[in-house]
């Protein structure tokens, strides 16, 4: 059979190989920043970023990604490779700062901005962060734990002037200048981000990934929904998501206008969509749940979607169905990928939304995948292995890490965790998560990482954490407890305890208390039979 992804023709998108037979897109821009340079240089005036009442073109963006990159590189000594911690919501910030780090080589460093301030401090240490650009609100939230991120030299705040000495406005670094601008080009191997994801170990994995790997996933993106210039997308998941890299990236290598929305809110959506009438949306599907669901949302106002791209997390037949009555114009496509395969690697066509609604699809563009067993072997069809993955879009690695780069990635196969089958005509199945990993709206928890947090309370003796059926955002946090002998405690202690010390959306939202955990005969907690256990 044909991949559906891979039998079109366009000279844009021919494909050639390399030296060890891994296919490539023969035209790709050379680096992150030459993605950007080679759109604002053909369509200048073009609309680039929409946010709020700001509108930048492509020259417009150029121009104040250049400013920062030559201040970074001239006024505060960044040089290739130096880390840049970004603590940005959506908004024109962040990609202005995304680009501006890749030009002079250096290397950024997202941060999920709803973490708590020991998870920041964990990652801006483990990446050696020598500076910090943060929003004003984020701010708030770091700027008395400094002294805790040694290797901060810089910090600077947007928004507004910070109130604090040991942070400059971020406006400093877009201040004109009149030199030529500061580029130290990136090989397309170097690494041009470090994306921090939940570990087995619970503390999160700096997933390094390249100038490549990013430029493959925009092409991807821009291939796979054939993205024209009279296209216009509208941001509705964060940018420092991998979701958001690969819709952002493939929206600039297009050059089509990109809406951004602060934070995703249902009525805030509708009304974007009525204004400004977007054609290609990307979220998870708890979002279009709330915005079919919503009082405010008219068929007529979401017509000039085209297409849609929802992954993250398993969408119900019952959401393709509304989706199909709601939105009939609409071409609707389940996705999966990791952070460690720069997102997107398999993607379900249209026409099978309801035909396979529990497949993932097929693999994209520059993508191999396989299913193997417990030795390495390839299995037939529908035989349920690991899901592996190989091809440019894999990570070399995580960051001082090699211990777990050589658990996930031997012979340039990334190895998912997760349990799959492959069907006769090559769709993939997902047939069971990652161990231990709850999958809450698109927002990947490890449970040990929020165990790890209970059992540090003076009552708590034992703590298992499952992820348990929720209707809108498919898992939700459940934390089973034992306390000491003699203990008293209340659901809200527990969650108090939590709160601040990790992202709010890892801290359990259902609390039962056991006089003890189910365990099998080797001493190991049955998480199993924790997750069958009725509210």
């Amino acid at each position: 059979m044909v991949n559906h992804w891979t039998q079109k023709s366009n000279d844009q998108f021919e494909i050639t190989y390399d030296e060890e037979g891994i296919p490539l897109y023969k035209y790709r821009p050379k680096n992150v920043y030459q993605l950007l340079k080679n759109t604002a240089l053909r369509i200048p005036q073009s609309s680039a970023l929409i946010f709020n009442e700001e509108t930048l073109t492509y020259s417009d963006l150029l121009q104040r990604v250049n400013r920062v990159a030559y201040h970074l590189s001239r006024h505060y000594g960044v040089k290739p490779g130096d880390r840049i911690a970004l603590l940005l919501e959506n908004g024109i910030d962040y990609p202005t700062c995304f680009f501006a780090i890749a030009q002079i080589g250096a290397i950024s460093v997202p941060l999920n901005t709803r973490l708590a301030g020991e998870e920041i401090i964990h990652e801006i240490n483990n990446s050696e962060s020598t500076i910090l650009i943060a929003d004003h609100n984020q701010w708030l939230k770091v700027k008395d734990l400094l002294t805790n991120m040694p290797t901060l030299k810089h910090c600077f705040v947007t928004d507004q002037k910070p109130q604090h000495s040991s942070a400059e406005p971020f406006d400093f670094l877009l201040f004109p200048h009149d030199d030529q601008e500061i580029v130290h080009p990136a090989k397309e191997t170097d690494i041009c981000s470090i994306f921090f994801t939940s570990g087995t170990t619970g503390k999160p994995k700096g997933a390094t990934l390249t100038h490549l790997g990013f430029i493959s996933t925009g092409m991807n993106f821009a291939n796979t929904f054939s993205l024209e210039t009279d296209d216009r997308t509208l941001m509705i998941v964060p940018m420092l998501h991998i979701t958001g890299m690969l819709q952002f990236l493939g929206a600039i290598y297009t050059g089509i206008p990109i809406y951004i929305i602060r934070a995703f809110k249902t009525e805030k959506v509708i009304e974007m969509v009525k204004t400004y009438k977007p054609s290609i949306l990307v979220g998870v599907p708890t979002m279009f749940w709330f915005i079919l669901s919503s009082p405010n949302f008219c068929k007529e106002d979401f017509k000039s979607v085209r297409s849609i791209l929802y992954g993250g997390a398993p969408a119900p037949v019952d959401l393709i169905k509304n989706l199909r009555k709601d939105m009939p114009q609409t071409k609707i496509h389940n996705g999966y990928g990791l952070t460690e395969g720069h997102g997107l690697d398999t993607l379900l066509p249209d026409h099978d939304a309801l035909v396979k609604p529990e497949s993932i699809g097929l693999p994209v563009p520059l993508v191999q995948v396989k299913v193997i067993d417990s030795q390495g072997n390839e299995l037939q069809a529908n035989q349920v292995g690991e899901l592996i993955i190989k091809g440019a879009k894999v990570i070399p690695g995580y960051w001082k890490n090699p211990e777990a780069t050589q658990h996930a990635i031997k012979d340039g196969w990334l190895y998912t965790g997760d349990l799959a089958k492959i069907d006769e005509e090559g769709y993939v199945y997902i047939v069971d998560r990652k161990k231990d990993m709850i999958n809450r709206g698109g927002e990947k928890i490890f449970s040990i990482e929020v165990e790890n947090l209970l059992y540090s309370h003076s009552k708590i003796l034992e703590a298992a954490v499952v992820g348990i059926p929720d209707n809108y955002l498919g898992q939700q946090v459940k934390a089973y407890i034992v306390l000491k002998p003699g203990e008293v405690c209340s659901e809200l202690e527990i969650k108090e305890f939590c709160f601040g010390k990790i992202a709010d959306f890892k801290v359990p939202k259902f609390i039962e208390f056991l006089k003890e955990l189910p365990r099998n005969a080797g001493g190991k907690v049955l998480k199993k039979v924790l997750s069958g256990v009725s509210l």
